[in-house]
């Protein structure tokens, strides 16, 4: 994956990349799945934030894509 850091428009900043097809599972929402990619941003408040980035084909396979 390549992503150069910069602000988007939204004034989130790319900070660097964590891991990959991480797999998440929760008990309380009852969601499980793989995350692409996990990536440090820095927020319009300067905070430094890790978070999930999730990439679509608009390729729709099965009816769990919809959530």
């Amino acid at each position: 994956m390549v992503m150069r850091p910069g602000k988007n428009q939204h004034g989130i900043l790319y900070k660097n990349f964590v891991a990959s097809e991480q797999e998440f599972n929760t008990d309380t929402y009852g969601i499980k799945g793989n995350i692409d990619a996990t990536i440090m941003v820095k927020n319009q408040q300067n905070e430094t934030k890790l978070t999930a980035l999730e990439i679509k084909t608009g390729k729709r396979k099965h009816d769990s894509y919809r959530g």
